[in-house]
């Protein structure tokens, strides 16, 4: 049985504000965190709100741009047309998080039609708010 002089070479339990911090920490280094660990969320075709689901050509694109990234390299990636396969869910997320999380950052959205720019602005909104409604702690 462990003596008192025992207990006190244990490491304390972390707190509720110790793990805040230590997610707001790791997000400022890698704000791509934000996609791939379900912070964000998504409205589904049926109208409910939901965490973003990566499917796995998005998580093979996301992990490539990581890769990038961490490889001090420029992410160009071309993507064909790929109608319903959450590439631009994807990007979405992935420009939210890297303008919302860095001071001086600005992103530009562009559709080749007005209501589709609207719908991915629509978008990025959804996810600013419902990550500062879920967890204000990560909004800047």
């Amino acid at each position: 049985m462990p003596g008192v002089a025992d207990l006190k070479k244990c490491s304390p339990v972390p707190t509720d504000k110790d793990i805040i911090e230590g997610e707001q920490l790791a997000i400022q280094e890698d704000p791509l965190r934000l996609v791939g660990n379900k912070f964000l969320s998504i409205k589904t075709k049926d109208g409910r709100l939901i965490k973003l689901p990566l499917n796995s050509t998005q998580k093979k694109l996301l992990l490539k741009i990581q890769e990038l990234r961490k490889a001090n390299r420029p992410v160009r990636i071309w993507v064909l047309k790929y109608r319903q396969g959450g590439i631009s869910t994807l990007i979405e997320a992935i420009i939210y998080a890297l303008t919302s999380q860095q001071a001086n950052r600005n992103a530009l959205i562009m559709a080749d039609e007005k209501d589709k720019s609207d719908y991915l602005f629509q978008m990025s909104k959804l996810y600013h708010e419902e990550l500062e409604r879920n967890d204000p702690h990560l909004v800047p």
